[in-house]
């Protein structure tokens, strides 16, 4: 954890190494993240690209009270659902009237390692729990994506969203149970 806090200090002090390094060591878990809150590629690069450009101006806000990797994936989180709300208002007119702009460039090696990953989730189920999750209100959405495809804990979870342990309770809750009554064809299928 010192090496991590060296490298926030001599970022936030504008060494650019320092923070690509920082960046390297958490851009596959933030870009799975909001690949699965978003759910299409050009979406997830610019949510993804967006998210390390308010990490890098924001920096010098980052107090070391908290850790880290819990600030950065509230900042994800929280552009990922920036994302959808512009997406919901880009659906409401009509896409002529909408100049979409070219998604921006990621390594490629890396959006097809990560494409290859998600390639045995692609079976029917998995398709409709992912469609589900993404139909989920935000908060529900942000908490159940968290600890089913992440595996945060609930008091993670909470630090990560800033909210209480029982709302996150709560909103993993109803949103398990809408999942459960929306899969429920699947399960009798079996």
């Amino acid at each position: 954890m010192e090496a991590e806090d060296e490298l926030i200090y001599r970022a936030q002090a504008g060494d650019q190494r320092a923070f690509a390094e920082l960046m390297r060591k958490y851009d596959k878990r933030v870009y799975c993240l909001i690949y699965d809150l978003l759910g299409n590629t050009a979406d997830t690069q610019d949510a993804f690209q967006e998210t390390f450009l308010r990490v890098f101006r924001h920096l010098d806000s980052f107090r070391m009270q908290s850790k880290f990797s819990t600030w950065l994936v509230r900042t994800a989180i929280n552009t990922a659902i920036d994302h959808l709300r512009r997406r919901k208002i880009r659906h409401f007119w009509s896409l002529d009237a909408v100049q979409l702009s070219e998604p921006k460039e990621v390594d490629s090696a890396f959006i097809e390692q990560t494409q290859a990953d998600r390639a045995a989730e692609e079976s029917d189920f998995w398709r409709q729990v992912n469609r589900l999750v993404r139909k989920l209100p935000a908060r529900q959405s942000s908490v159940f994506t968290l600890r089913h495809f992440h595996g945060y804990k609930i008091s993670e979870i909470a630090a990560i969203l800033q909210i209480s342990e029982g709302t996150v309770k709560n909103a993993l809750f109803r949103a398990t149970q809408t999942m459960q009554k929306s899969l429920l064809p699947y399960k009798t299928q079996d």
